[in-house]
């Protein structure tokens, strides 16, 4: 176990924006089954540019301490990831002008901790 909690609630355009621990997403793309779970060898995920980008070199990138990488959650849904908790969104289930419902998932760290790993501190690009 990692000590974390994940909230799932339907997101209200009034609430805070996305940040390391907070992201939203398209409910009516999100496809079942949604599972979080630790990385795996080879994890890649979706750019914005269509391109993909291995979860091992956003870490790098990002300056994640090793010794924290099994800690970062990983977002999945239907098998594609769309979240790597605290450290960026994946360009799956993006909210866009057309998003009619959307959902926004918490991370908080039982812990305490309230931090994302890495990057510009707000767990995007």
């Amino acid at each position: 176990a990692i000590g974390l909690t994940v909230f799932a609630s339907p997101w209200e355009h009034s609430e805070a924006k996305p940040d390391a621990l907070l992201a939203v997403a398209d409910a009516d793309v999100l496809k079942a089954p949604l599972i979080v779970r630790p990385r795996r060898t080879g994890d890649s995920f979706r750019l914005e540019n269509g391109g993909r980008q291995k979860v091992k070199s956003l870490f790098i990138d990002r300056k994640v301490p090793q010794l924290l990488r099994e800690r970062v959650p990983i977002f999945t849904s239907d098998g594609e990831i769309f979240w790597i908790g605290g450290v960026r969104r994946a360009a799956v289930a993006l909210t866009s002008g057309e998003t009619r419902r959307a959902v926004v998932f918490r991370m908080v760290w039982d812990d305490g901790e309230v931090c994302g790993f890495g990057g510009n501190g707000k767990g995007e690009k």
